[in-house]
């Protein structure tokens, strides 16, 4: 009397490997199978990930018709509060930061969404995402850049995110003679 192998278990000898979505027929080697993954560049996809398995111990290199996509869009690891006050004396860090496959891209934008580049001395972009307002004269005051909305923006070829608006405020210490010469920052 025959045995019959019960339906859906495999023997652990049999391999069946799939190229280009064709069925290779069974091998019963016991060689081992190494992936690699490298990844394609597609107008239409952006991002891509090919995998290729190769038989170690032959010289076939089969492509696998599906593999799992390692790309991730942008997430926010330090989102920048909605509201940034500081004073001319102090200067201030907003600071921005997401991950993503591939690394995000990190730039600041107004709210009319243009990019914000560096101002000497009054703004600057930092490579890590943040936004600097160093102290400043107030006669050097710029309502452009001191009294502004801005949004972080994170973006990948998987696609890109926007933090909330930040409203910056700067205020600049003055001293005013008619109150004994006391310290009053005033806003702009």
């Amino acid at each position: 009397m025959k045995k019959r192998k019960k339906r859906g278990v495999r023997s652990l000898k049999a391999r069946r490997m799939r190229r280009d979505g064709i069925l290779l027929r069974s091998s019963r080697s016991s060689a081992a199978l190494t992936a690699r993954s490298t990844p394609v560049a597609e107008p239409e996809l952006h991002w891509s990930r090919n995998c290729v398995a190769a038989k170690i111990c032959g010289f076939s290199i089969y492509r696998l018709v599906a593999c799992e996509d390692e790309t991730i869009g942008p997430i926010f690891i330090k989102e920048p509060p909605n509201r940034v006050d500081f004073s001319n004396t102090t200067g201030a860090v907003v600071e921005c930061a997401a991950r993503g496959s591939p690394t995000p891209d990190v730039i600041w934008v107004r709210a009319d969404g243009s990019a914000v580049g560096d101002v000497p001395g009054l703004r600057q972009v930092l490579p890590n995402g943040n936004l600097v307002f160093p102290p400043f004269r107030a006669e050097d005051y710029r309502q452009e850049v001191h009294a502004q909305v801005y949004a972080c923006l994170a973006r990948n070829p998987t696609g890109s995110i926007h933090s909330r608006d930040v409203n910056v405020r700067a205020a600049f210490a003055e001293r005013i003679s008619n109150c004994r010469n006391k310290l009053v920052y005033t806003y702009e």
